[in-house]
């Protein structure tokens, strides 16, 4: 038995006109913040210039705004997210063990953030947005 599904057309019909909201990205100073993980999420089939790739997306609460971070979700010991994984938790992921990035959920940290203003284009209208990037992640004692 086959599935023969047909495309529907529809004339009587109606849609919602609403008003565009603009770009907006919390505000935050460029430096050194306390944060907690909100959340850890996989990116797959990032198509990039070297070919595709699989991107982390860390979600960070600072002062109950949310700041975003990125990462490659390559997990070797020369990668950004094996720096952080291992700033965050104070010890380094155990070498072929698989890890699993909600156990940092709830986890303090320090992050360094430096805004980076951009522009921002939909339908032809384009709108300039700064917005606050997270560079580094450290632990949350500083060393001295």
């Amino acid at each position: 038995m086959t599935d023969n599904k047909k495309e529907e057309e529809f004339e009587n019909f109606s849609l919602d006109v609403k008003e565009s909201k603009p770009f907006e990205f919390p505000e935050l100073e460029d430096g050194e913040h306390s944060a907690t993980i909100k959340k850890i999420t996989l990116l797959p089939n990032i198509h990039g210039k070297n070919g595709d790739f699989d991107m982390l997306k860390w979600y960070f609460d600072v002062e109950g705004k949310e700041i975003v971070g990125t990462s490659a979700a390559k997990l070797t010991t020369m990668s950004k997210s094996y720096a952080w994984i291992k700033a965050i938790t104070g010890k380094e992921p155990e070498l072929n063990k698989p890890f699993s990035p909600k156990t940092l959920v709830g986890k303090s940290c320090r992050i360094i953030t430096k805004n980076k203003t951009e522009t921002k284009e939909f339908c032809g209208q384009k709108q300039e947005v700064t917005k606050p990037e997270v560079t580094d992640v450290m632990h949350t004692k500083k060393v001295n």
